[in-house]
């Protein structure tokens, strides 16, 4: 028969070896923040962010302030292993944005903004909300509001924006006795139009002058209410 040799191979595990790993897995950071990264045990480290050098970063933690990929080369002796990527996001600012739509005294707002996640709305008087896309009923007095809308990220930091809200008058009525013709006397802000209804509050008196014609669709007359006419009171379409 034929001959055989037979021989046997150590093999040795170095104790050297290197598992390469960084903590946390991944992250967010906010502006003008840092994260630590840790790397696990070696006795050299070279750390990378979207696979270049990060120049005098060699130490077994580094000190993030920038979104970006990282990874970590470790040495221990004649072993060397490399971690796998691990993302850093950056927290973006947020940006504050409206629309709005007024139907009457209603008004219909639609959030726009960006990179939120808390949202303030102050409608320009004295009431506010913490909705995403409030609907705002407004007095039925015509006037102009400042509506501000205040946008907040994970990082607190925040946007505002303001935009003006016409609101019509959808309640004509009095506001203290006096002449038709007189706008002070008017919740509108103006004399009454032949669109109006027209409410004469409770004990108020509203004088008609000599010549004048006063217009309404309707006159409601409240408790007490009264016109004093020398004039001329038209209603509907002149």
């Amino acid at each position: 028969g034929g001959c055989s040799v037979k021989k046997s191979v150590d093999i040795q595990t170095s104790s050297n070896a290197v598992v390469a790993t960084v903590s946390p897995l991944n992250s967010s950071i906010c502006p003008n923040t840092t994260l630590f990264l840790t790397a696990s045990s070696g006795q050299n480290y070279v750390w990378y962010n979207n696979n270049v050098v990060i120049p005098g970063a060699t130490s077994q933690a580094y000190n993030v302030n920038t979104g970006g990929n990282y990874k970590v080369l470790i040495t221990n002796g004649s072993c060397s292993a490399t971690s796998n990527s691990v993302p850093i996001s950056t927290v973006p600012n947020p940006v504050s944005n409206f629309t709005f739509a007024v139907s009457g005294n209603t008004v219909t707002f639609t959030n726009t903004s960006s990179n939120g996640n808390q949202y303030s709305w102050n409608f320009g008087d004295g009431t506010s909300d913490t909705k995403f896309s409030p609907i705002k009923l407004y007095s039925g007095q015509a006037s102009t509001y400042n509506v501000v809308l205040r946008t907040t990220n994970a990082c607190s930091n925040y946007s505002d924006v303001s935009k003006p809200v016409v609101i019509a008058c959808t309640q004509m009525h009095t506001l203290k006795t006096g002449n038709w013709n007189d706008v002070s006397v008017w919740s509108c802000g103006r004399v009454p139009v032949f669109t109006d209804v027209v409410t004469i509050k409770a004990a108020n008196k509203v004088t008609i002058s000599p010549g004048y014609t006063a217009r309404a669709k309707s006159v409601i007359y409240e408790t007490g209410a009264g016109i004093i006419s020398a004039g001329k009171l038209a209603f509907g379409i002149p």
